[in-house]
């Protein structure tokens, strides 16, 4: 059982077989969370004691190029199967599912999801950003913006040692001349 990290939710779970790097694997569990595409072997255990999990793949959405999906024409049992391809920036990983159109769909409207929350995060944080500093620069508040985040400097001006001009007093340089204030 994949270990779930905080807020985590686990979608959807199935007993396939993996095909990486010309490697097969089979009897693992192919696991989609809201945030990542995991596959787990178990190693077995005695009658009496529980058997660990090996993760062989660990991959979050946002890694994700492409899904596909195949179908044989005509199935035969045991020797056919329905394949999904999740194609990663260095390579692709094959699992035989049982149903690779609802695996895909749920990867591909996880990952939108995703990113949507993601975007409008970043969105929420550049608003608060704004925020602060039009409401700094109301209060006549000197200020900073230092990556992207605005502090607030000791208040008032000092002249620059070379050219005169007014400059906040927490200047390194002066925005006039360029010149490095002592």
């Amino acid at each position: 059982m994949v270990l779930l990290k905080p807020g985590e939710q686990m979608l959807n779970e199935e007993k396939v077989t993996m095909v990486k790097g010309g490697q097969t694997h089979s009897g693992g569990s192919l696991i989609v969370t809201d945030r990542r595409l995991v596959y787990e072997m178990a190693e077995k255990g005695g009658l009496f004691r529980g058997g660990s999990t090996t993760t062989l793949v660990d991959i979050h959405l946002t890694k994700i190029y492409n899904v596909s999906e195949s179908k044989p024409l005509i199935k035969i049992p045991f020797v056919t199967k329905n394949i999904l391809r999740v194609e990663l920036s260095d390579g692709a990983v094959d699992f035989a599912v049982k149903d690779p159109t609802n695996w895909k769909t749920i990867l591909i409207q996880t990952k939108q999801k995703y990113e949507m929350e993601k975007t409008v995060v970043r969105e929420e944080e550049g608003k608060k950003d704004f925020e602060k500093e039009l409401l700094l620069r109301r209060a006549g508040a000197t200020q900073i913006s230092v990556g992207g985040g605005v502090q607030s400097g000791g208040g008032g001006t000092k002249a620059c040692i070379m050219c005169g001009e007014d400059i906040p007093v927490v200047a390194k340089f002066c925005p006039h001349c360029k010149s490095q204030q002592g």
